[in-house]
């Protein structure tokens, strides 16, 4: 009994961390959903804020644009953007070489190319601002065509909406990394442009500084990876975070949301180990077993004595009963031999007691 309650409180215990740890990897998977929310806020509004400073300028210049990027980053700019940038958007015609002599915007040098049939604007790069503070002021490149950027230039043109590019890489950075630019419209002041905005604003950003930021707060060794789009594949695969220090190849937990950044979906999968909030009883159990074993043990010598105990106090007991028995038959018999009889005094219930032979001597009924 003993070594079955100890192996089935350390089973309960273990259920109980077991169930402990999946409502804690809940907490974690529904936290970095709504982490990553905020940080695409604080992101639009950054945008936003450039976007007013746009509008209410009448004419940029670079002096202007680089004393207010200066004083949005003395603000303790996020870490994970990379760049910031003001576009023009242009007629098409007004462009050298229909705008493809020059690149402006360092996040897609080895990007694929594509061109809308029938487009008469373009979108050009004023100012492109690194996080290193470093300002570079461009113009001539038809960004539009570049796949990266050009469908959800397009979409913030259409809907004056925030708009996620597809995934890029900076080559403004030491080591190429994957990341994302976000894109807002800024004024509409040309209406004789086909387009309805004329000016729009970015910022770019690493997906690794972008889960760090998210998974800040876990305190945990999880992993999560990022998906572009709602399909998990490797082709899909954008960036591996990991809060510990070793890849997790087979998670014991893994489940995914889906979240909306500028008009598109991005699956985060977050991954963990059994165990990585608190370390389940299986090596305990090495501790446990043989400790129940000992408990068990002297719990039986305990028994055993207590019984061989018993056992010679009932011998002695059964050995006084019938020494006892005897005197008294003894007794009995020289009593029916002498022919007399005898009476004693209970002082406790004050009655007078007489033997058999006493009543016959007396001539009396016992009844």
């Amino acid at each position: 009994l003993c070594l079955v309650g100890t192996v089935g409180t350390a089973f309960f215990a273990q259920k109980e961390i077991a169930s402990r740890e999946q409502a804690l990897y809940d907490g974690i998977l529904d936290s970095i959903s709504v982490r990553s929310i905020r940080v695409s806020e604080s992101y639009e509004q950054r945008l936003l804020g450039m976007a007013g400073f746009v509008a209410g300028s009448d004419e940029i210049t670079l002096q202007d644009w680089s004393n207010y990027i200066a004083a949005i980053q003395s603000q303790d700019l996020a870490p994970e953007i990379w760049d910031v940038g003001l576009f023009d958007v242009v007629a098409k015609s007004s462009l050298p070489n229909g705008g493809a002599d020059q690149s402006t915007l360092g996040a897609s040098t080895d990007s694929e190319s594509f061109e809308a049939e029938g487009e008469d604007v373009a979108v050009v790069a004023r100012f492109v601002t690194l996080v290193s503070g470093r300002t570079i002021q461009s113009s001539g490149r038809n960004v539009l065509n570049d796949l990266e950027v050009g469908l959800p230039l397009r979409r913030a043109m259409a809907t004056g909406e925030t708009s996620l590019s597809l995934v890029m890489r900076n080559a403004y950075r030491s080591a190429i990394t994957a990341g994302y630019a976000l894109i807002a419209p800024a004024t509409t002041r040309q209406p004789e442009l086909e387009s309805a905005v004329d000016t729009l604003v970015f910022l770019s950003f690493s997906t690794d500084q972008l889960l760090d930021a998210i998974m800040r707060d876990a305190g945990f060794p999880v992993c999560v990876d990022l998906y572009d789009g709602e399909t998990m594949s490797p082709e899909t695969l954008v960036s591996e975070y990991c809060r510990g220090d070793n890849k997790i190849e087979t998670p014991y937990y893994e489940d995914i949301r889906v979240v909306t950044v500028g008009g598109r979906a991005l699956t985060l999968c977050l991954k963990a180990e059994q165990g990585f909030y608190i370390e389940p009883l299986a090596v305990p159990f090495g501790i446990i077993i043989p400790l129940g074993l000992i408990i068990t043990a002297l719990l039986g010598v305990i028994l055993w004595y207590e019984a061989t105990t018993s056992e010679q106090a009932r011998n002695l007991a059964q050995s006084i009963t019938s020494d006892l028995e005897i005197s008294r038959n003894r007794y009995d018999r020289v009593v029916r031999v002498a022919g007399v009889g005898f009476w004693e005094r209970d002082y406790q219930s004050d009655k007078i007691i007489w033997s058999e032979q006493m009543w016959a001597l007396s001539g009396l009924d016992p009844n």
